[in-house]
């Protein structure tokens, strides 16, 4: 047989092999913003907020209006006391959709602990006009119109706190006091409030599934 011949013979083979064999996986498809998403809630979930902020991201740069991802990444800056970033994250979440309770409840009682009170006012009160069921977004809603000696909205809050929770001691306390102030001055009197730490640290995590 010719060199020629078996040149040709071994290219034969090797077409034919090629063609039985069986063709590589297809390469796995890109994680989705959905993907990152998950992943971000459940490392929030495990206490890897590191882990959690960088999935998050990749969900919101994928997906710029993604309401549920900005909330979570402010969560997981608040738990890591990064308190500008998750105001940022708050605020991006709020822009994406104005009634997103949560959003309102956590940057209120955020800013409510690091005493700016006017803007945890506005955003307290945003969440109650959106129908909030955290009792501690009243009470401490109560304690700042007590400071400014609003004693018939104070009442009011601290005892909506109660109905939803009725023995939240935090606005048993504050209803207490509110009732005190009001007897002796009509809320006229210049008299010092104990305003209570009502939330220690992030928001509430919210699951995902209840949206």
């Amino acid at each position: 047989m010719s060199r020629v011949v078996k040149l040709l013979t071994l290219l034969t083979t090797i077409v034919i092999i090629s063609a039985c064999a069986t063709p590589p996986p297809p390469p796995p498809p890109m994680p989705t913003a959905e993907d990152h998403f998950n992943n971000g809630v459940a490392f929030f979930k495990e206490g890897n907020f590191d882990g959690a902020i960088s999935e998050l991201k990749m969900a919101t740069n994928m997906k710029p209006n993604y309401t549920e991802a900005y909330f979570y990444l402010g969560q997981a800056f608040e738990k890591k006391n990064m308190y500008d970033q998750a105001e940022r994250a708050y605020r991006d979440c709020i822009a994406s959709n104005q009634r997103y309770v949560q959003a309102h409840e956590a940057l209120g009682l955020m800013l409510y602990r690091l005493n700016r009170f006017p803007e945890a006012k506005a955003e307290l009160e945003m969440a109650v006009n959106l129908n909030s069921v955290n009792p501690e977004v009243y009470t401490d809603l109560g304690y700042i119109y007590l400071t400014d000696k609003q004693c018939t909205k104070a009442r009011k809050m601290f005892k909506k706190a109660l109905d939803i929770n009725s023995s939240f001691y935090p606005a048993k306390n504050g209803l207490k006091q509110a009732n005190a102030i009001c007897r002796t001055g009509g809320g006229k009197r210049k008299t010092k409030v104990k305003t209570l730490k009502t939330f220690q640290g992030g928001g509430k995590a919210i699951d995902p599934g209840n949206f």
